[in-house]
């Protein structure tokens, strides 16, 4: 293969990549730093069956907060980290929770997701959180979708 067509094709593929990491890092302010409460919770659009059903769990998660310190994540457990690894990236709708979503761009939009590229926060832990805007964003956890909004200050 051409030398110059691999050049071409590695640095358009690295620009992209950067504009994707671009639109996650400008979402501010950032969700590092903040405390987010559970506001509530719907079954996941996988969730089959009973499955994903609101049970004592889900609703003991109501109003809990989640504090993303910049060593830890402060929350009940599954949520809570000792040591995150944050990472703010772009992901587009078929990578929304783990790929869970059997119509990727319905049920995003269905969700609330304005964008086809969601700005996520990646913890390195249990749980991931795709951002609706600056102050919400969407978790899942054993097939339901929770809802956080950031605490104002």
């Amino acid at each position: 293969m051409d030398q110059s067509f691999l050049k071409a094709f590695f640095a358009a593929a690295a620009l992209l990549a950067g504009c994707a990491v671009a639109d996650a890092q400008s979402l501010e302010p950032s969700p590092v730093g903040a405390t987010f409460v559970i506001t509530g919770s719907q079954k996941a659009p996988w969730a089959t069956d009973s499955f994903g059903d609101e049970n004592a769990r889900s609703r003991a998660l109501q109003g809990k907060t989640i504090t993303f310190a910049a060593k830890a994540i402060n929350a009940p457990q599954p949520m809570a980290c000792r040591k995150p690894r944050y990472e703010r990236v772009a992901v587009e709708p078929d990578g929304l929770f783990q790929g869970g979503l059997k119509a990727p761009a319905r049920d995003a939009a269905a969700l609330g997701y304005p964008s086809p590229t969601i700005p996520s926060l990646l913890t390195g832990c249990e749980v991931d959180y795709h951002l609706l805007d600056a102050d919400h964003a969407l978790f899942a956890l054993d097939n339901r979708l929770y809802r956080i909004a950031r605490v104002k200050r």
